[in-house]
């Protein structure tokens, strides 16, 4: 409780929170608690302090973006298809600023877009068409062109240049749940 007390309400970066619930892990204290899910804790948690959510779909879209754009975008370490355990504070931050980075792109063509609005963007909410891409690239790396097992009704592959496109539907039902408080 004391740990979650100094996330929620101490002065600590989000880098900081990472690696203490790291630690905490290692420690054997939160066994089966990965990245994927603990980062969405430090999302709940850290509301405003730009601590997003960093696991499957996320992870493997930034990934996507730093092989169209290395400059702007890191590269994060997966095992599987998973955000891989070892991942630090300073990898956390740097998700965080890419987050932030994808906003700031798509703010030429969309106007205004939160960071939370990128995240729900490159996450493939609201049925977008970058999840697919991002699925059909990642496939490519593993050495395999057999696409994965999607639970959700398969959607029409489109070109990157329609991300903006999508993100601003995303954007409009994004607006649409801040007004009603529903999705």
């Amino acid at each position: 409780i004391r740990a979650l007390d100094k996330i929620r309400f101490g002065n600590i970066s989000n880098a900081e929170a990472f690696d203490l619930i790291q630690s905490l892990r290692e420690m054997g204290y939160l066994p089966g608690l990965g990245v994927s899910f603990f980062t969405k804790v430090l999302y709940f948690l850290r509301p405003g302090k730009n601590a997003f959510i960093l696991d499957q779909f996320t992870i493997k879209a930034i990934n996507y973006l730093n092989s169209k754009d290395p400059q702007s975008y890191p590269k994060l370490a997966m095992t599987g298809d998973m955000p891989a355990s070892s991942l630090t504070g300073k990898d956390y931050e740097k998700y965080n600023q890419a987050i932030i980075q994808v906003a700031a792109d798509l703010k030429e063509e969309l106007g205004d877009m939160t960071p939370e609005e990128a995240e729900f963007t490159i996450f493939g909410a609201f049925g977008n068409a970058f999840r697919p891409q991002v699925d059909k690239w990642f496939q490519t790396q593993k050495g395999t062109s057999e696409p994965r097992t999607q639970k959700t009704q398969p959607t029409q592959q489109r070109s990157p240049n329609q991300l903006a496109q999508y993100a601003s539907q995303a954007q409009t039902l994004w607006n649409k749940h801040i007004q009603t408080n529903t999705i």
